[in-house]
């Protein structure tokens, strides 16, 4: 006993050193240990998970206000995404969009939503582009890392547009900002070309055409020999090219006496701010010889 005495006189304060560092220690584990329990119920007793929404009411490119009703779609959608409620995330989407990306819930299941949503989602978006009544939103979507238990995150950027659609606002998804009824018609020799409509994307855009051929040979839209035949042009003079190297002879072959209807792809970022004014047919092959058609929208 005396030892002891004589040891702890001798060594006081080292000892309570010591003891006030193991304190400390633990008393540190139990405020982390009480901080992340805290955020894990907080986050579970959320309906959806959103992370900051920077400028989700302005239009970054387009610079305009955004009303703070147009954006809560969005997170009515995603809250339903997160909570494994497909069925009504799905009557979110506009008639276009189910149209052109998921005409059924099966498809927009199987296609979108359990490629996106296989975790709960963290996201943040922005305001992107205002056009015509429309609002095109940045999403970047990441992992929730305490629903998935690890410390890696992955990152998925993702453009939806909200708009009007039966006087309620509705979500086109997956890039897909809307469609525009065109119908503009071209008679050049015994070819008709009308234009119908066509379907915008953020990374490019589609034409729905259809082809009357009047002759009595074969017309072939282009020949194929080149890549800068078939364009769109902008009102600043800015051509864009279609993606010819997706296209085969047959799919732009029309046979004498007959009608067929031809989507075609071109690289043209969403800009609203570059009309459209024309596109062109300038290597079209018939009976022998070349013809350039071009209609203006």
């Amino acid at each position: 006993m005396n030892r002891l005495i004589k040891y702890y006189n001798q060594n006081r304060y080292m000892i309570w050193l010591v003891v006030l560092i193991l304190i400390a220690i633990i008393a540190l584990i139990q405020i982390l240990n009480n901080f992340t329990l805290e955020r894990k119920n907080a986050q579970n007793n959320q309906n959806t998970i959103i992370a900051n929404n920077i400028n989700k009411n302005y239009s970054v490119i387009t610079g305009k206000e955004i009303k703070e009703e147009v954006s809560n779609i969005i997170d009515q959608f995603l809250n339903y995404c997160n909570n494994q409620e497909v069925e009504k995330a799905y009557e979110i989407l506009s008639d276009e969009c189910k149209e052109v990306l998921y005409p059924t819930l099966e498809g927009f299941t199987k296609n979108y939503y359990n490629k996106l949503f296989n975790k709960k989602k963290t996201y943040f978006y922005q305001g992107w582009i205002t056009n015509n009544g429309n609002y095109t939103y940045k999403i970047d979507f990441t992992e929730d890392m305490l629903a998935t238990g690890t410390a890696a995150q992955t990152s998925i950027v993702d453009y939806y547009t909200v708009i009007k659609d039966n006087d309620n606002y509705k979500l086109n998804i997956n890039k897909f900002i809307g469609i525009t009824d065109i119908n503009k018609t071209e008679k050049r020799d015994d070819i008709i070309i009308n234009i119908k409509r066509k379907r915008v994307y953020m990374d490019y855009e589609t034409y729905e055409i259809e082809v009357k051929n009047n002759s009595k040979g074969e017309i072939i839209l282009d020949s194929l020999q080149d890549t800068d035949t078939v364009y769109i042009e902008d009102d600043k003079e800015q051509k864009y090219y279609w993606t010819s190297h997706e296209i085969i002879e047959d799919d732009i072959s029309i046979r004498n006496a007959q009608s067929k209807e031809i989507e075609i792809k071109f690289n043209k970022s969403y800009q609203p701010k570059n009309e459209i004014i024309k596109i062109v047919f300038s290597d079209i092959i018939l009976e022998n010889k070349t013809l350039k058609v071009e209609s203006f929208l």
